[in-house]
């Protein structure tokens, strides 16, 4: 599956141009917004996995 948030294929390019995409509206009880402006499930801040188009819910690790 194309640009779902997670890069599946070695060299990213199943994520290219995920960078384009507008910025959601969070919702802050059950959503962390990355620095990229998107939002993933609170669940998979700092979880090992980069979920983050920018890998921003790892920084903190």
């Amino acid at each position: 599956m194309m640009q779902k948030g997670k890069i599946d294929c070695p060299n990213g390019f199943d994520e290219q141009d995920c960078f384009e995409l507008e910025l959601s509206e969070c919702d802050s009880d059950r959503e962390y917004r990355c620095l990229s402006g998107h939002c993933i499930p609170k669940e998979f801040y700092i979880d090992q996995y980069r979920d983050c188009l920018d890998h921003s819910d790892e920084l903190f690790e």
